[in-house]
């Protein structure tokens, strides 16, 4: 007997390397046996998929995957491919429960008419595709994916979501006896090559770092115009942009924002080498934008940047940074509407004082254990797991 992970983002695609693979490996090694279902970006090439299967092949973890090409055009297509691979699947293996990673994987599913108990893993809720601007808002679509999600949640074995916020939001609008954990995206804490502090404390420059996205909902313009605003009052720092596809927008942004050229830098990085090269850098920023649904999202970079020892600043509106800024000395808020409201240069002070406070490091890797561990996240699934498959 298998259990069936079904994503629908690429396993190739960093997240699928940072928050996928890295949780079917821990489970693995309990016991559990799994095949991966995923939709692979068409540009991918073959020695890609050739070292992904031998690694997957060495841990008995069978793998199918469809490819993913851009585009409105081709969403029907992966709906109605992917349901056709479903019932391939189910016909060749004796599965036993079915992973589903967030909205779109759960409509293949709920539509294949496959009956096997499942795990709904929100990753994002039906209304973050709105919000992201990936269908309009109020579409017939959108209330599509909105009434999946309601037949999902209300039928699931077992529920996971991101932060309190979205837990919140299903005790206020279910009712349901379904077993479900609060899993954050967290990450290897042991990997990270930390710094000693005296080497960061001798530096003249504070060193930012936005890792990931540069389209929306990313807002790199707003975290160019704070690092700018910065060095306008005389305090020294640079900023990094560590993104892998969104160069040219980049690019764009910077001219637009009229950035010193010698104080940014725009390079990609493959996940293994996130370890050795965040804890280089003093904060990260986590500028995104809200709504209603995204509010409830967790960064992946939150984890990532408390793991390497780094402080956070980000713009209020996403709940977990809401709430780390209050419970925290380790995460700082901005106000979103930064055009009418100016940069408190006091509140900025502080904010630098901080990221120059020798117990940062400390206390940013204490929070991460906290809240981000790859171990406490894997010990809260094998608790879901062994409790739905008793």
């Amino acid at each position: 007997m298998r259990v069936l992970y079904i994503c629908y983002d690429g396993i190739l695609n960093d997240l699928g390397q940072t928050q996928v693979l890295p949780y079917i490996f821990g489970l693995n090694k309990n016991g559990y046996k799994f095949i991966i279902f995923s939709f692979e970006r068409s540009d991918r090439k073959k020695e890609e998929f050739s070292a992904q299967e031998k690694i997957l092949k060495d841990k008995d973890i069978k793998w199918y995957h469809l490819p993913f090409y851009p585009g409105k055009s081709h969403r029907l297509l992966r709906l109605i491919f992917g349901i056709l691979k479903l019932h391939f699947i189910f016909k060749k293996n004796q599965i036993k429960l079915v992973h589903l990673r967030s909205i779109n994987s759960g409509t293949i599913l709920l539509l294949s008419r496959i009956k096997c108990k499942y795990i709904y893993d929100i990753r994002s809720f039906a209304g973050q595709l709105e919000d992201y601007g990936l269908i309009r808002k109020s579409s017939r679509l959108g209330r599509l994916f909105s009434f999946f999600e309601k037949i999902l949640i209300n039928n699931a074995s077992g529920i996971v979501v991101l932060d309190k916020s979205g837990s919140s939001y299903i005790k206020n609008n279910f009712s349901l006896n379904t077993p479900y954990k609060i899993i954050p995206t967290a990450t290897e804490i042991k990997k990270y090559k930390i710094i000693d502090f005296k080497k960061h404390s001798n530096k003249k420059t504070i060193k930012f770092v936005l890792l990931g996205g540069a389209d929306f909902p990313y807002l790199p313009k707003k975290a160019l115009e704070f690092a700018k605003f910065l060095l306008s009052n005389n305090i020294n720092c640079s900023l990094d942009i560590i993104n892998q596809r969104h160069h040219k927008v980049i690019a764009e942004v910077i001219k637009e924002t009229d950035f010193p050229r010698d104080k940014v830098k725009v390079f990609p990085l493959k996940p293994n080498q996130v370890f050795q090269t965040l804890p280089k850098y003093d904060c990260g920023l986590v500028f995104i934008e809200t709504g209603k649904w995204i509010k409830m999202s967790s960064p992946t970079k939150i984890g990532e940047y408390l793991a390497a020892g780094l402080h956070i600043v980000g713009l209020e509106g996403i709940e977990v940074l809401d709430r780390l800024s209050k419970e925290t000395n380790c995460v700082d808020i901005l106000p979103r509407n930064l055009k009418k409201q100016k940069y408190n240069i006091n509140s900025i002070t502080k904010i630098v004082e901080k990221i120059k406070n020798i117990k940062r490091i400390d206390n940013s890797i204490e929070i991460a254990k906290k809240y981000y561990s790859l171990e406490k996240a894997l010990k809260k699934y094998l608790e879901l797991y062994e409790i739905i498959l008793i």
